[in-house]
């Protein structure tokens, strides 16, 4: 079984109204307070507008950065979710070596902190020229965690509990 089999094109199109989506990763910071440089609501207002589902994946620092949301995160991520974006916390796996104990608390303070997740984005998983299949059973463990776990529902009351694998490149025949 490979986890990209556990979720299918047709299930992710299913939940939404047409088959057009943008995943889009907002690393940069959410300056709400200056209208002149804050993109994150521009952008999702431009999708909603062309009628494009988004899927905005944040990264406060490398992952959650602490315990809490700053106030401009806060904002920010409520403006994503009021606006209906799916929203996706970032986090790094640094190719299946990071502490898979400290990746499940990232994910916690998503969870339970960052009000209104619905998942998680994990970054640096092995792809087709590593050769680390050996890392199947890490990522499959962080996919039960997070399917496992109670998450925001969207605007439809719909808990997607959302796991995302960014590879970067080929997705290895074992994922």
């Amino acid at each position: 079984e490979s986890l990209v089999g556990l979720i299918t094109y047709t299930e992710v199109s299913a939940q939404f109204d047409s088959d057009m989506g943008v995943l889009l990763p907002l690393y940069s910071y959410p300056t709400w307070y200056d209208t002149s440089k804050y993109e994150w609501e521009r952008m999702i207002t431009a999708a909603n507008a062309a009628g494009v589902k988004v899927i905005a994946v944040v990264n406060p620092n490398n992952g959650p950065g602490g315990e809490h949301p700053n106030v401009d995160y806060a904002h920010g991520i409520d403006t994503l979710i009021q606006l209906g974006a799916t929203v996706v916390g970032y986090v790094q796996t640094n190719w299946g070596t990071k502490e898979p104990q400290t990746v499940c608390g990232e994910v916690t303070v998503y969870r339970e902190k960052y009000f209104g997740l619905h998942g998680v984005f994990f970054d640096q998983v092995p792809n087709e020229m590593s050769l680390a299949h050996d890392k199947l059973p890490y990522y499959k463990y962080l996919y039960d965690v997070v399917k496992g776990q109670e998450w925001t529902p969207d605007r439809d009351g719909i808990q997607q509990r959302l796991v995302i694998l960014n590879v970067g490149s080929y997705v290895s025949k074992y994922f």
